[in-house]
């Protein structure tokens, strides 16, 4: 049967075709932004991982999108994965010129790869559109204290703080110079001020832990790593050091069931052997202690500290 030659049945059949390619774009694009903001969700709540897993898939149903790529690149910052963060960002500002904040982004990421001089040119290009913000005081602080200026990067440091009482970054920063200088009082009350503002903050909690240990109060630090694992029982770190206390408060029974739990979940992690095998010897315990001792070395060949 020959195709009906009927001007409006054409029409109609068009539409109809038109209706079926924008409601599937409807639905990518759509799917795309319940993605992002789920992604802006998990970031808020401290699981950078999960969010990024979003914003890739977001990404693929509506590419070259620069609030997405923004974003990811934020969510590998938490993650500490820089050479990712710095390409999604130079992607997001590529995308984005207009967007200064980006520029900040992208002067973070280059601080933590040392890209020093490239830092210092975004963050000024920054300061030109915007100001000196407290977010440009702070990263002028880690600049500074990567160009090995204790001096230049306390007094942006405490010009941030000044602007912003509320930032948990800069405060992060200020207890790290401390530290340090070995100035572990107010390294404890710069991060007790942290914690005060941010009680689930994993950095800070961990911060506390290192003040508590370096100060010998292995009782309070025992104290904050459980806390830790309330907040996330999934920190492996907290675990670690937690078997690392145990150790130095002598308290070796309870290090030694400690680490050996870790090492059955975990027997990819070179650093539980070790302890398990610091343990083994000290409880001259040799045969398990060298066969531990030398898992630890297998499993990470360049830890200084696995041979012995």
């Amino acid at each position: 049967m020959a195709l009906s030659r009927n001007p409006r049945s054409t029409l109609l059949r068009g539409l109809a075709t038109l209706f079926l390619l924008v409601a599937a774009c409807s639905r990518e694009g759509g799917e795309a932004e319940l993605r992002y903001r789920r992604a802006g969700h998990l970031l808020e709540a401290g699981k950078p991982g999960a969010a990024v897993v979003e914003l890739k898939a977001a990404l693929e149903r509506r590419p070259d999108w620069a609030p997405a790529e923004r974003r990811l690149g934020r969510a590998y910052l938490a993650l500490g994965r820089y050479e990712k963060a710095r390409a999604a960002l130079a992607r997001a500002a590529e995308l984005a010129p207009e967007n200064p904040e980006v520029v900040l982004d992208l002067a973070e990421a280059e601080i933590h790869l040392d890209r020093l001089e490239e830092a210092e040119a975004h963050l000024e290009r920054y300061a030109r559109a915007v100001g000196r913000t407290a977010r440009y005081l702070r990263l002028r602080g880690e600049l500074a204290q990567r160009r090995g200026d204790p001096a230049a990067a306390r007094g942006h440091l405490e010009a941030a703080l000044a602007a912003d009482p509320d930032s948990v970054p800069a405060r992060l920063d200020l207890a790290r110079l401390a530290v340090a200088e070995d100035d572990l009082e107010e390294a404890a009350r710069q991060l007790q001020e942290a914690a005060r503002r941010r009680p689930e903050d994993l950095e800070v909690q961990y911060g506390l832990a290192e003040v508590a240990i370096r100060r010998g109060e292995f009782d309070e630090a025992n104290q904050i790593l459980d806390r830790i694992g309330k907040i996330d029982d999934r920190q492996v770190l907290s675990r670690l050091l937690k078997v690392e206390t145990l150790l130095r408060a002598h308290e070796d029974a309870q290090a030694l069931a400690a680490a050996t739990s870790l090492v059955q979940e975990r027997p990819d992690l070179a650093r539980a052997h070790l302890l398990k095998g610091l343990l083994l010897l000290r409880g001259r315990r040799l045969e398990d202690a060298v066969a531990a001792l030398t898992r630890a070395a297998t499993l990470d060949p360049q830890d200084p500290a696995a041979p012995f």
